[in-house]
C-alpha cells in the first residue's frame, strides 16, 4: 500500500485520468493517498487494481479490479504436475488461456470503461 501512496506523489502533478495499478493493496494505498489531497475518485481519477482480494471490496471506494480464476488457475497447475510427475509431457506443448473478469467497483464509473461507440465491456458489477 505504501507503494500506492508513493506512485500517487510521483504521477499526480500530470493529473492522469486513471491509475491502473499491478494488484489491489497498490490500488489501495493509491486511493488513501488521493483522499489525503481531496481528490475525487472517480470523479477526477479513475484507480483499479488487480486479483480482486477482499479488502478491494472493503475500500471506499471499493475498487474496480480484474478477478484472476484462481480455482481454475490451481486446477490447471495441479494437472499440469500429475503430468510431468508421471512423464506423460511429452506430447505437443500447448497453450491454455483462462480468463479473467473484470470487477466494477466505484473506484471508476461506468462510462469511462466503456469501449468504440460506447460498447460495453464484459463484467460484474459489484456493490
Amino acid at each position: 500500500m505504501e507503494w500506492g501512496r508513493a506512485a500517487v506523489d510521483e504521477v499526480w502533478p500530470a493529473r492522469p485520468d486513471a491509475l491502473v495499478c499491478a494488484n489491489d493493496l497498490i490500488a489501495i494505498g493509491a486511493l488513501q493517498r488521493l483522499q489525503q489531497l481531496g481528490v475525487a475518485v472517480p470523479g477526477e481519477v479513475a484507480v483499479t487494481g488487480f486479483d480482486d482480494i477482499p479488502m478491494a471490496a472493503l475500500s471506499a471506494p471499493g475498487v474496480t479490479t480484474v478477478r484472476q480464476p484462481v480455482a481454475e488457475l490451481a486446477a490447471e497447475a495441479a494437472h499440469l504436475l500429475t503430468l510431468r510427475l508421471s512423464g506423460e509431457t511429452s506430447g505437443p506443448q500447448r497453450s491454455i488461456r483462462l480468463a479473467p473478469t473484470l470487477v466494477v467497483r466505484d473506484s471508476s464509473p461506468r462510462s469511462r470503461l466503456a469501449g468504440p461507440r460506447g460498447a460495453e465491456p464484459e463484467a460484474t458489477r459489484v456493490t
